[in-house]
This record gives structure tokens, C-alpha cells and sequence, in this order.
């Protein structure tokens, strides 16, 4: 991903990236991120930063316009599965009357 293109996503409001899911990875505490297209990104379980490949180490973090890409998406998706929880249990509490 460029930062040309990751300029572009910010200013005009486009979808390059979404995240799909969010979760725990397999060795019990970096977390990863799914998007699609499909990447995956990792949060170092230890000093919380972004990594494009795990292991995570100083040579895959990801730091500046990218970072702040991915955080923001992050953000996008947990907005959206905030609100999806809502409706649901909307549903739910109109289902058990």
C-alpha cells in the first residue's frame, strides 16, 4: 500500500481496505487484523505496535500514514459491529416478548 493511495482513501472518502475481522491470534495474545482485500496485519502482543507479517519485529512495524490507515479502518469496523450488535439485540428483546 502506498501513501499516495492511502492520501487518496483519506481525503476522498473511498473504501481501499476493510476490516472483516478482528481476534486474538494463535500464540494467545497478538491480535490480528483481516481485511479485504484480503491482508492481514498483526498487533504485537507486548508493545502494541502494527506489524504486516508474524512474527512481529522492528523490520515489518508499521508506522506512519499506513498506521494511521489501519487504525482508522480498525475504528470503522468496531463502529460498525457496535451497531450491528445493537440491532440484534433489538431483535432479540422484540422476539422474547
Amino acid at each position: 500500500m502506498t501513501d499516495d493511495r492511502i492520501k487518496e482513501y483519506l481525503q476522498g472518502g473511498n473504501t481501499l481496505y476493510k476490516v472483516t475481522k478482528m481476534d486474538s491470534y494463535r500464540d494467545g495474545g497478538t491480535k490480528i487484523i483481516i481485511t479485504q482485500p484480503d491482508n492481514i496485519f498483526y498487533i504485537d502482543k507486548n508493545n502494541w505496535t502494527i506489524h504486516s507479517e508474524y512474527p512481529t519485529n522492528s523490520e515489518n512495524e508499521i508506522k506512519g500514514i499506513e498506521k494511521e490507515f489501519i487504525i482508522h479502518i480498525c475504528k470503522e469496523y468496531v463502529q460498525r459491529e457496535i451497531e450491528k450488535a445493537e440491532r440484534q439485540r433489538v431483535w432479540i428483546f422484540r422476539a422474547d416478548k
